[in-house]
């Protein structure tokens, strides 16, 4: 039988059973030290709901597929990764040097320290321009695995 393990305050447990696993849990939840993880929770929750839907409004782009990594999610075009969806659910797409002044231009921030900036929510809200802009972060993207 496999085993995990349940965070609690500065040390970790053990849990050998899926009833011990769930009893840590409800201990956790008792002792509202598990605030945290339901947050967290959510967080996830709406990061993959972000992500699904980006995977298919960017359907145009090309083959489009997502990883869960990082607390957040990666999203790829033929295997190459050219957006990510952070922990807070804000889709980035991928930039270069002369694409990250038109990104800064629309206040967006960079998750640092990766060449990502977050999506302006005038581009989210328009679909044509969202694909045109994804096209040119897969460009970017693919640019730089060429690189390698």
């Amino acid at each position: 039988m496999g085993f995990a393990f349940v965070w609690e305050a500065t040390f970790v447990k053990e849990v050998t059973s899926p009833v011990q696993l769930y009893s840590q849990r409800e201990d956790l939840h008792e002792n509202g030290r598990f605030a945290m993880a339901k947050k967290s929770e959510k967080q996830a929750s709406a990061a993959a709901s972000v992500t699904a839907e980006m995977v298919e409004a960017l359907r145009p782009v090309g083959e489009i597929t997502s990883k869960s990594m990082f607390g957040g999610f990666g999203i790829f075009e033929s295997g190459t990764m050219f957006a990510l969806v952070n922990a807070k659910a804000q889709l980035h797409f991928r930039a270069d040097a002369t694409m990250r002044t038109r990104y800064e231009n629309a206040g967006s921030t960079q998750h640092k320290p990766m060449p990502y900036f977050e999506v302006p929510a005038d581009v989210l809200d328009d679909d044509s321009l969202l694909v045109e802009w994804a096209e040119e972060a897969t460009r970017v993207a693919h640019a730089a695995k060429k690189k390698k």
